[in-house]
């Protein structure tokens, strides 16, 4: 009886694991490759080493700029970040710059084109495939990135800003949805350390087969203008059970996030007579309010011991 009992035990906890199994079957949806997906949130891009070279493409105008990316070990929010530079201003209208408004709300470049004409524009900066990274648009993909101007970028790009957005094979902008990066080094400061909370999130049913960072590089410049680092790519629900695009350059997942606090910046404006900047270096040790409060009630305990003393001693003479 007890063998028969233990058994009917195995064969219904064997039956519990193959059916667990089943359950556990991974779906992707049609035209994603599972090969390239994985559960595990982690930058599909962090160019922490080689191989993200595949993956970043100039743009069609990219050389006019002369657009060139590189990989840094000494500017990066983690690990190694990539650095973009450009050598040369572009003339002419860029995929945005329609959308340049100025303080009263009017448009800065009113004969822009319009943005099905890509003939009529340059579209300067670099670009990610999404057959790269084993999918078949970018349609519903939510893109975060850590990013860092130079000081090159102000005076350099169109509205001291670079644009991200999606596109189809030509490089046309597919929607009017697209995040602007905008040079500030004051009050969300982006260019004396890293901001991480850059993202993109691309409307569904789009058709875009790329994204673009575009880098609108309208006056000369020598040299770096963005540091792009850890781009994170998350799937729609409907891409099935493997949410995120799996790393592919070596993502060095023990490497030291920095982000720039280690040094405080005050910054002061002055109406008419441009920023002064006050830099105050720290070592990261911060006096708290609970710590404040102690050296306050320390210091009171310590000028009425001194008033006690001092009275005593005058009593000896009166």
């Amino acid at each position: 009886m007890t063998a028969c009992t233990l058994a009917l035990g195995m064969s219904a906890a064997a039956f519990a694991d193959e059916a667990e199994t089943e359950e556990k079957e991974i779906k992707v949806a049609k035209g994603y490759d599972e090969e390239k997906l994985t559960d595990i949130e982690e930058p599909a891009l962090s160019f922490d080493a080689k191989g993200f070279e595949d993956y970043i493409h100039l743009t069609r105008d990219a050389k006019k700029a002369g657009i060139e990316f590189s990989q840094e070990k000494d500017v990066a929010y983690q690990g190694k970040s990539l650095c973009i530079s450009a050598s040369a201003a572009v003339e002419g209208y860029f995929p945005l710059s329609g959308a340049v408004k100025d303080s009263d709300n009017s448009a800065v470049y009113p004969d822009a084109p319009e943005q099905e004409e890509v003939d009529k524009y340059s579209i300067v900066g670099i670009s990610l495939k999404a057959e790269d990274f084993g999918l078949p648009n970018f349609d519903g993909c939510f893109i975060s990135f850590a990013y860092r101007f130079t000081d090159n970028a102000k005076a350099a790009l169109m509205n001291s800003s670079v644009y991200v957005y999606g596109a189809d094979d030509k490089g046309m902008r597919l929607s009017e949805r697209f995040t602007t990066l905008t040079f500030d080094d004051v009050l969300n400061d982006n260019v004396n350390k890293f901001n991480p909370m850059g993202t993109y999130s691309l409307p569904a049913e789009l058709g875009a087969s790329q994204v673009i960072f575009d880098i609108p590089v309208m006056k000369s410049v020598k040299g770096a203008v963005l540091y792009l680092d850890n781009i994170s790519i998350q799937l729609p629900d409907s891409a099935g059970d493997l949410p995120y695009v799996k790393n592919i350059d070596g993502y060095n997942v023990n490497a030291k996030k920095r982000d720039g606090s280690d040094e405080i910046k005050v910054k002061k404006q002055k109406t008419d007579l441009g920023t002064t900047t006050e830099s105050v270096e720290t070592d990261n040790r911060t006096i708290t309010p609970g710590g404040i409060a102690v050296i306050v009630i320390v210091s009171i305990i310590f000028v009425g011991a001194m008033g006690f003393l001092i009275v005593r001693r005058l009593r000896r003479f009166f």
